[in-house]
């Protein structure tokens, strides 16, 4: 299973531009970090 989720890479990026434009939402943050460690899992899985 190398790729199961293909949107996990170009994704940080597209949510670091939806998190600039709603600046009142903090979660956001959080939740991108939260992706973020996700898709450094799943990398490390697929390479491994």
């Amino acid at each position: 299973m190398p790729r199961m989720m293909p949107g996990l890479l170009p994704g940080p990026r597209g949510l670091a531009r939806r998190i600039r434009r709603h600046r009142r939402r903090r979660h956001a943050a959080m939740a991108l970090v939260g992706t973020a460690l996700l898709a450094r899992r799943a990398i490390k899985r697929a390479r491994a």
